[in-house]
């Protein structure tokens, strides 16, 4: 992955933070220039000088998914109270 800053437009951000500079030919990203010494170069793609990006990966922020136990143990234990009232109802009557 090839680190890219927060500010500006996609295509300033590729050739000042990471040193590549891309170019659009038939709707296939072509990579146009590689910097000398630069994250892409350190990376092996001085050698793709004129490869195609195959695919983007975007890291996103998500919560951790062990976070999703904390409303299922309360469903559960919803449904757990539930059941337990409807027995006692019907042992009852």
């Amino acid at each position: 992955m090839l680190p890219v800053g927060s500010n500006g437009e996609g295509k300033d951000r590729l050739a000042n933070s990471a040193g590549l500079e891309l170019r659009n030919e038939g709707g296939k990203l072509i990579i146009d220039q590689v910097a000398f010494d630069g994250p892409a170069d350190r990376q092996g793609s001085g050698e793709l000088d004129t490869g195609e990006v195959a695919n983007v990966i975007v890291s996103s922020v998500s919560p951790a998914k062990q976070w999703m136990y904390v409303p299922a143990l309360f469903i559960m234990f919803f449904v757990i109270m539930l059941q337990r009232r409807r027995k006692t109802s019907e042992s009852s009557s």
